[in-house]
């Protein structure tokens, strides 16, 4: 007769537990993070999503509790652990039982959606258009793998389970791969939504040119002028109501490539006028510019929108000089109060160049009108590094 026995190697057995037991909470934290992250970075695009959020939330905590009130068993793995074992198969009924809130609320907004009338189910589950539905999606899924991170690394640790040192390392290295993936996930999380590197284009384009004008508070008072010289120099511009009689000053006495200037009290309203003492390429029909400021009474206001200006080839190049020529024929109408730009103003955030083609350009018609720009994925500079100097704030 062979008599089974349970063969227990107590300080091999130990550490790798102890291994596993903290590389799977620690996979289940990364995984935490991109979760949240994902909810932050999509929450605008994804309107009235709370609740599928929520109840994928609520579904993984009532999941993770029933997994531990009705898996106790010793052992812990599917399969036969060592001689004599006889595994844990009750899991294969017990996870999808744990996580039933999750799945159901994803066929409850499928079917919301009419997926078998108008949509396929493929369809259905990766269009982001259906955004309950993306949202049950890919919240039940990895709130569930959260939860089944936590519960496994803490069943791992408890002393009393009996687990195969086989399948703590294979599991051990399914931690360490969704591991790397999070820390990887987390330095560019930082690097690109966080962290605003020192903008390249202050060490200079090499060129004299702009002006252009943005708004810094509020529009009825305040104005910003910028302009970029080829040179480090002070900050001098002179400015107010009268084209033959520029009485004020603004001025700044650290030598920059990058100027700016921050003009504050101005007069609702009002036109004022104001020079640069600089020899510009961008090629102006006037050295003397001017702007209007925003008006304090309540009247209808008219403003131009465009983008996706990156001067990738002279085709493109060509027609925003020509889109901006014919902007400045009408700007003298005051047809117009000021300008937005969508983003994409450069095909390379890397490129200063670049930007130097595209902001010569635009500031024909940015040195008259403050113009409000966004940031695109070409500023972004996405050239497969995680850090991108290309992502500039002006």
């Amino acid at each position: 007769m062979y008599e089974s026995r349970i063969i227990k190697v107590p300080i091999k057995t130990s550490k790798i537990k102890l291994i596993s037991g903290i590389l799977s909470l620690s996979a289940g934290s990364g995984v935490s993070f991109f979760a949240f992250s994902l909810r932050y970075l999509y929450k605008s695009d994804t309107p009235g999503t709370d609740i599928p959020h929520i109840i994928a939330v609520a579904g993984s905590i009532i999941g993770f509790g029933i997994l531990w009130f009705f898996d106790r068993k010793k052992s812990a793995a599917f399969g036969p652990n060592v001689p004599g074992s006889r595994g844990n198969y009750r899991r294969l009924f017990i996870v999808p039982a744990a996580f039933s809130i999750n799945i159901l609320s994803l066929f409850y907004y499928l079917a919301k959606s009419g997926f078998s009338t108008k949509m396929t189910l493929i369809n259905n589950l990766l269009n982001m258009n259906n955004s309950r539905v993306f949202v049950s999606l890919v919240s039940g899924s990895l709130y569930a793998i959260i939860a089944l991170l936590f519960y496994a690394g803490l069943n791992i640790l408890n002393p009393k389970k009996v687990i195969r040192q086989f399948n703590l390392r294979v599991f051990a290295l399914f931690c360490s791969i969704v591991l790397i993936l999070t820390i990887s996930y987390v330095r560019v999380f930082i690097t690109h939504y966080t962290i605003f590197p020192k903008a390249a284009v202050l060490g200079g384009t090499g060129h004299t040119a702009g002006p252009w004008l943005t708004w810094h508070d509020d529009p009825k008072s305040a104005i910003c002028v910028s302009w970029f010289t080829a040179e480090k120099k002070g900050t001098r511009m002179y400015y107010g109501k009268d084209p033959d009689n520029l009485n004020l000053t603004a001025s700044r006495k650290d030598d920059v490539f990058l100027h700016k200037v921050f003009i504050e009290n101005l007069s609702p309203d009002t036109i004022y006028y104001y020079r640069i003492h600089e020899t510009f390429e961008t090629p102006h029909s006037s050295v003397l510019f001017s702007f209007r400021t925003a008006p304090d009474v309540q009247r209808p206001f008219e403003f131009i929108v465009l983008g996706d200006m990156q001067p990738g080839d002279d085709i493109t190049e060509n027609a925003n000089r020509i889109f901006i020529s014919e902007l400045l024929l009408v700007s003298d109408k005051d047809t117009f109060d000021f300008i937005i730009q969508l983003g994409d103003l450069t095909e390379t955030g890397e490129d200063v160049e670049a930007w130097h083609r595209v902001l010569n350009n635009l500031s024909r018609i940015s040195a008259l009108h403050p113009t409000m720009t966004a940031i695109g994925n070409h500023e972004w500079g996405l050239k497969g590094k995680c850090r991108c100097p290309g992502r500039y704030r002006f």
